[in-house]
């Protein structure tokens, strides 16, 4: 809830109250506690936050599923042992929602090609991490390919949502021609 400041005293005892509170204002900015446009005392920010989270996650389990039927399919017809089957239907899931999310979800209009180059950045590091530690689980300790693949999409699904909330699209939110047209609504 916003409240208004009363400051009461003498001037000096004003200016130094002022001055604390602009210090809070810009630490609470610094912070990422404001939006750039509007201040602390949106209302609606965090209904917004949580219809994002909501649509992440339906866009993120719409992938899943992408993932599971191309990983089932290779998994199954192909062979082939658990990296390339994970590696594929990953890369399938990745780009499927990445253009999901960054339309509808994140409604950002920022660079695609810097915005998918941040994405790719992520996927250095998960994709090299999840698929050894996903081939040693299934290969070495013998656990079923399903139960690592689902472990692999939790830890995708809630790694992704913060960097790209907090990195690739933290400046862009809300900027494309599906933001404008809901907020004109």
């Amino acid at each position: 809830m916003c409240k208004i400041r009363v400051i009461a005293g003498t001037e000096k005892e004003k200016n130094k109250k002022q001055r604390i509170i602009l210090k809070n204002n810009e630490r609470m900015k610094y912070n990422g506690i404001h939006k750039a446009k509007g201040g602390p005392c949106m209302k609606g920010d965090g209904k917004k936050e949580l219809l994002r989270s909501f649509k992440f996650l339906a866009f993120s389990v719409s992938a899943g599923v992408i993932e599971i039927a191309v990983f089932t399919l290779l998994n199954e017809c192909s062979g082939w042992s658990y990296w390339p089957c994970y590696l594929i239907a990953l890369i399938l899931s990745v780009l499927w929602n990445f253009t999901l999310n960054r339309r509808y979800t994140f409604q950002s209009a920022n660079n695609i090609p810097v915005a998918m180059l941040k994405v790719a950045a992520f996927y250095c590091v998960f994709t090299p991490v999840s698929t050894i530690l996903g081939n040693y689980l299934a290969e070495e300790l013998l656990w079923n390919e399903y139960l690592v693949t689902a472990l692999n999409m939790v830890a995708n699904f809630v790694l992704e949502f913060l960097y790209d909330r907090f990195f690739v699209f933290r400046d862009s939110l809300d900027t494309n021609s599906v933001a404008k047209k809901d907020h004109s609504a």
